[in-house]
């Protein structure tokens, strides 16, 4: 295994046959991220020798950690599998804190930031991923859920706000169990009356609310839930009517490069960013206010006057037709606010797909998913409650059974 295979970063195009074409950069790699990292894939290249026992390949794949010989629970994974029972083999696994720690941690962390590096500190984010796995709670309820997890009071740390990341840092700093600390409470912020879970944490906003126009955040929860760079998802044959004031017509004089490049982006994700009106991230805080629209959504309003000004939360979802047909929405693509656009994003097929290849790339690393099977678990996924940590135990199973 090489060094730039252990430096790549997840993928964004998660389908099957996809490629990785470039590694990150270790400027954003903290010491203790690297040690996780890359002891997690030290440990996945002994998965390819000889002589590993189904019962340690299956531990090892879920929590990033050889089981030792001593081990009691090597023996109660050898005896379920020998009676056919492999997912109380993989639910033994997943009960090691570090399939927390480990897996779950740098699953959730390549979703958090714009890098898409796993090497970042802890965030309400992660935290939220955690919480939601352990308790075994609908996957959808990251994209629309109204509350957030963190340390049990009694452990001292300050107090989450939306002005400061200190108790997720310093509840990773402190080395305290993250299985066991977390606490859901609700709602996710006094302050925001418009929650949808990740897409309104701290982290998510720091990354995507600051500075800009707000069409980021549009376009990475694309690329993170629905597994869709824009470039895959973005349509010459949708009309301008949402594209705002900022967005000039004949860029360096030429209409014909604003009808052939520019509009297939923009009135995609104009359409949908209305969603984010309400929101921005300034001075270290984020910000949002029922009525009130960040300036930046109507920003250089002089450039093409008669663009589309944003007055309210609306938003409409034109990534309907043609290719994008594929997402499989299921709700309205349209609406008001944050948490209906989230909504929409959890309830297609896009995310089902998107969340199954994304645990595989975690489980299997390395290894090329096919794309019947991820089909095939995605449904399975859905049929079975939305619970990402089953599916991370079947996909488990499945490269433990099928990549020797």
């Amino acid at each position: 295994m090489s060094i730039q295979f252990l430096l790549m970063p997840f993928p964004t195009e998660l389908q099957a046959g996809a490629t990785i074409d470039k590694t990150t950069e270790i400027r954003d790699v903290s010491p203790d991220g690297r040690l996780r990292w890359f002891l997690f894939f030290f440990l996945f290249t002994s998965l390819s020798c000889s002589g590993v026992e189904p019962a340690a390949e299956l531990f090892q794949r879920l929590t990033g950690a050889p089981l030792l010989n001593n081990d009691p629970r090597l023996s109660s994974m050898r005896a379920h599998i020998a009676a056919g029972q492999w997912g109380d083999a993989a639910r033994t696994a997943s009960e090691d804190d570090r399939f927390f720690h480990t897996t779950l941690r740098n699953f959730s962390s390549a979703l958090s930031n714009r890098k898409e590096s796993p090497f970042v500190p802890f965030s309400d984010f992660d935290a939220l991923i955690l919480g939601v796995v352990r308790d075994d709670t609908d996957a959808r309820e990251l994209l629309t859920g109204n509350y957030r997890y963190q340390a049990d009071a009694t452990l001292g740390l300050p107090t989450p706000t939306l002005s400061s990341p200190k108790h997720y840092r310093n509840l990773e700093a402190q080395g305290i169990n993250l299985r066991e600390s977390l606490v859901k409470r609700t709602p996710q912020w006094d302050e925001v009356g418009d929650a949808a879970g990740l897409l309104t944490t701290y982290q998510w906003a720091s990354e995507h609310f600051l500075a800009g126009t707000n069409r980021r955040s549009t376009e990475f929860a694309f690329r993170e839930f629905l597994c869709a760079p824009i470039k895959k998802w973005r349509d010459f044959g949708q009309p301008d009517f949402r594209i705002r004031r900022d967005v000039p017509r004949t860029p360096s004089g030429s209409a014909e490069t604003f009808q052939t490049e520019c509009r297939s982006c923009h009135a995609l994700l104009d359409g949908m960013s209305g969603a984010f009106a309400n929101f921005d991230f300034q001075d270290g805080s984020l910000r949002w206010g029922r009525s009130w629209i960040a300036p930046k959504m109507n920003q250089n309003r002089t450039v093409y006057p008669k663009g589309y000004p944003v007055t309210d939360s609306s938003w409409i979802n034109l990534a309907t037709e043609h290719h994008n047909q594929d997402f499989g929405w299921r709700t309205s693509v349209e609406g008001y606010g944050v948490n209906t656009f989230g909504r929409m994003l959890a309830e297609s097929k896009g995310f089902s797909r998107c969340m199954t290849s994304r645990v595989f790339f975690t489980v299997c690393r390395g290894e090329t998913p096919d794309s019947k099977f991820i089909e095939t678990l995605a449904e399975d996924f859905e049929t079975k409650g939305y619970l990402l940590r089953s599916l991370f135990e079947r996909v488990a199973i499945h490269c433990t059974l099928e990549l020797k």
